[in-house]
């Protein structure tokens, strides 16, 4: 019989295709009586934070027409926010720390490296707000600098998964690893990276491009990525998720987050094991067979 040909057609980790777009008229699949297409298809999650906590409740205590219980106010600009230290305390702990350092008599704050809708967005969340729906690459910038700055460490990785998901693209991708460098954004360093090994030459005549001649070691890392043999690395989402099951800190480079676990499991696992026999309250999508 005639010979059969396979025929590959991929779709890599950041969503883009690759195969042959004409492959029907190099390969003449519509002269035999059957055929057989052999799927593998391996689905994976970009990692975003859980909110343990929400409280819905308390965004009415924002609004309250007279607001007897408050006792700090936020100046940004020409608005002020009014709001309770309690809630700064447990959700943002460095701005906590400036309310101590900083504040009045007359209970004020004067914030300066923000602006005034960024800051009402980041306190909504901090009052349990749902989720701000991320479209704008520079308001989302903002808005992590300002949860890094405030030490909101849930909002910060809320958002850099969002760049991930929606803004990362082939014209964006020298600003936003400049951008992941500059705020330990490990995920959407890592994406950035990706994207650049498989569209190279897409991004290298990006305006933006020129931007990475800031940083020789950036470069440096993106020609070691592009050579190195990726399969077997284990990436930022099994690092997080790993250390999110000890109850440990998910923020920081991956190199931050690599030691931070193998500290843990030198200390409380045998051998190199992953840290299986602990809980996994939060996560019904970690599989940890792809590693």
């Amino acid at each position: 019989g005639k010979e059969k040909k396979k025929i590959v057609l991929y779709s890599d980790e950041t969503g883009r295709s690759h195969g042959f777009d004409n492959f029907a008229k190099q390969y003449p699949w519509y002269n035999y009586s059957s055929w057989k297409v052999t799927v593998n298809l391996t689905v994976k999650h970009n990692w975003s934070p859980i909110r343990v906590n929400s409280l819905s409740s308390a965004l009415d205590l924002l609004d309250l027409p007279i607001r007897t219980s408050t006792d700090v106010v936020f100046c940004v600009g020409e608005a002020e926010y009014s709001a309770h230290k309690s809630f700064i305390e447990a959700n943002a702990t460095a701005l906590y720390e400036v309310i101590k350092d900083t504040i009045s008599v007359d209970g004020k704050v004067v914030l300066m490296n923000v602006d005034s809708g960024t800051f009402g967005t980041f306190l909504q969340y901090i009052y349990g707000a749902k989720e701000p729906n991320l479209k704008d690459k520079d308001e989302a910038k903002k808005l992590l600098v300002a949860a890094d700055q405030f030490g909101c460490v849930n909002l910060k990785l809320f958002v850099e998964s969002e760049l991930v998901k929606k803004i990362l693209n082939e014209d964006n991708i020298a600003e936003l690893l400049l951008f992941s460098e500059s705020h330990s954004c490990a995920l959407l360093k890592e994406a950035a990276v990706k994207m650049y090994k498989y569209n190279q030459a897409k991004v290298l005549k990006s305006k933006d491009w020129r931007l990475l001649q800031k940083s020789p070691t950036l470069l440096s890392e993106l020609l070691e990525y592009v050579g190195s043999d990726e399969k077997n690395d284990k990436d930022v989402t099994y690092f997080r998720n790993e250390l999110d099951r000890a109850g440990l800190d998910v923020d920081g480079t991956k190199k931050i987050l690599i030691k931070r676990l193998a500290d843990y499991k030198n200390t409380n696992c045998d051998d190199d094991d992953d840290i299986v026999s602990l809980p996994v309250p939060y996560y019904d999508d970690y599989d940890d067979s792809d590693y």
